[in-house]
């Protein structure tokens, strides 16, 4: 039976082109730039689908507020995560294609023309897009590169039914589900084009997720998402899902190691990180997984915790330059 939400859906416009989905919690301060930036779009056939995840900061209640237009529609959870929530919104979505927007950020509100034109010309599965980081603390933007391999899912639209008939979803319970679903979207093949356009603007603030020292639950999520993709490896042939899963990889051991818990207290965490470079080795020797340059910072690496180097973040930042200097001078 629908809900009075659902039954609302279908008086909307007929297969509107984009579902843009946004998952929201505690953005009271900035959700309604979100919002605004959506509803100030230059292109009509849109809906907007908004899971708040049981906000207290009232940013359910500014959510709400909009619900009388037709084209956006609220649902309220409670703290299902950001996978398990962005899953539902992929249920009620009924848009040929999809756009993730973050509460805090914000949408151009040229892109779905620009991506409307391209779409005309050729079904693409998915279309990448530029995107831009707005530092919240200095108001500094600075313009990102390489958008089609960035692992987030907001600088990118995909075809709603490619994404069903591979069965790609979201992992739940875990950060970093943004890793596993753009590999999976990248392992799936899809006909797609990178716009030189604008689509997104990422602002960065210190109390966002990505931004918070990382903790031993982010150290388990982060071991949680490589089994995932290690329970698959050898589907992952190309040179982009290889490089793309070892930087992951090394990327977060750094993560690690520049936690604030990383002071010779919390044992759990030192253990997952022996786990960590140890994994790691084993996946750069594996076959066809075999990086060289990739394996000498891992060995590196091993060496100093062995021998209780934690001299904290400033040295781990130096020790990851300089070896990757070295490693770029060196032949193999």
């Amino acid at each position: 039976m629908y809900s009075q939400k659902d039954q609302k859906m279908t008086k909307m416009q007929d297969d509107p082109l984009f579902s843009i989905i946004l998952v929201a919690y505690d953005v009271s301060k900035y959700i309604e730039k979100a919002i605004l930036s959506v509803l100030n779009s230059s292109f009509d056939s849109w809906e907007l689908i908004i899971i708040d995840d049981g906000s207290k900061d009232g940013t359910y209640e500014i959510c709400q507020s909009y619900e009388y237009l037709s084209k956006v529609n609220v649902y309220q959870m409670s703290r299902i995560g950001l996978g398990s929530a962005r899953n539902l919104a992929l249920k009620k979505a009924t848009g040929r294609y999809i756009l993730f927007l973050d509460g805090d950020d914000r949408v151009d509100e040229n892109i779905m023309n620009h991506l409307h034109l391209k779409i005309k010309l050729n079904e693409y599965d998915l279309l990448s897009f530029q995107w831009q980081t707005e530092n919240n603390d200095t108001g500094v933007i600075v313009n990102t590169l390489n958008p089609e391999t960035t692992i987030a899912v907001w600088n990118k639209c995909y075809r709603r039914q490619w994404l069903n008939d591979h069965g790609i979803v979201f992992l739940e319970d875990v950060y970093y589900e943004d890793v596993y679903f753009t590999l999976e979207v990248v392992h799936g093949g899809p006909k797609s084009i990178t716009i030189p356009h604008l689509g997104y603007v990422y602002t960065k603030r210190k109390q966002s997720i990505t931004h918070m020292p990382f903790q031993t639950k982010n150290a388990r999520d982060t071991l949680t998402v490589f089994q995932h993709l290690s329970c698959q490896l050898t589907k992952f042939n190309s040179d982009f899902e290889r490089s793309y899963i070892v930087d992951f990889w090394w990327r977060h051991l750094l993560l690690m190691l520049n936690a604030d818990k990383l002071d010779g207290k919390d044992f759990l965490l030192k253990a997952m990180i022996d786990t960590y470079v140890s994994s790691g080795l084993d996946l750069l020797n594996d076959g066809p997984y075999k990086n060289t340059s990739f394996i000498m910072k891992f060995k590196c690496m091993d060496l100093l915790l062995r021998r209780g180097w934690y001299a904290g973040a400033a040295n781990i930042n130096l020790f990851a330059d300089f070896v990757h200097t070295l490693i770029t001078k060196i032949k193999f």
